[in-house]
C-alpha cells in the first residue's frame, strides 16, 4: 500500500521545482475565483428560473379560458358582422325532366330458368359415326377418358349440313 505523504511531497516537489511560488498563489487566487464566479452564476440561474415561474404563474392564471369579455370590452373599431336570412326569390330550384318510370307486375314479364338436366344427351362411337353421313373420319383415343374426331377432308373440319 502506498504511502499518500510520499505522493503528495513528490508533487510539492515537482511544483515548486517548475514554478515560482508566486506563480502558484495567482494560479490559486484564480482559481477560487472561477469558483465564485460559477457559484454567482448558477445562483442568478436558478433566481431567474424562479422568477419566470413566478411571472408564468400570474399571467396563465390572469389570462384563462374562463375570463369572459364583457360588451363594454368590445374594441370599437372592431368589424362587425351581421347577417340574416336568404330570400325565398333568390333561391334556384332545378326540376328535373325525367319521368318518373311506375312499373308493376302486371306489365312486367317475369322469366325464369330450369335447370338444365335433360338438355344434352350422351351418345356413343356408334351413333356419332351415323350422323357423320358416310364421310370418312377417325376417331382417336387419347385415354379412356378423353376421345377426338378427326376429319380426312379438311372442309369437313369447318362443319357440314345433315340431310
Amino acid at each position: 500500500m502506498k504511502n499518500n505523504l510520499d505522493h503528495d511531497e513528490l508533487l510539492e516537489d515537482i511544483l515548486a521545482d517548475a514554478a515560482p511560488q508566486t506563480f502558484r498563489d495567482d494560479l490559486f487566487a484564480r482559481t477560487l475565483q472561477q469558483v465564485r464566479r460559477r457559484k454567482q452564476l448558477g445562483r442568478a440561474r436558478n433566481a431567474l428560473l424562479a422568477a419566470s415561474a413566478v411571472v408564468a404563474l400570474i399571467f396563465f392564471t390572469r389570462v384563462s379560458p374562463t375570463t369572459k369579455l364583457l360588451p363594454t370590452q368590445i374594441v370599437s373599431n372592431s368589424l362587425l358582422i351581421h347577417s340574416q336570412p336568404l330570400a325565398a326569390d333568390m333561391i334556384v330550384r332545378t326540376d328535373f325532366a325525367v319521368p318518373r318510370v311506375d312499373s308493376s307486375s302486371a306489365t312486367v314479364a317475369l322469366l325464369k330458368s330450369a335447370p338444365a338436366k335433360d338438355l344434352f344427351r350422351v351418345i356413343g362411337d356408334d351413333e356419332l359415326f351415323n350422323l357423320l353421313d358416310g364421310r370418312p373420319a377417325v376417331l382417336v383415343r387419347r385415354n379412356s377418358f378423353e376421345a377426338e374426331l378427326v376429319f380426312a377432308n379438311p372442309a369437313d373440319q369447318d362443319g357440314f349440313l345433315i340431310q
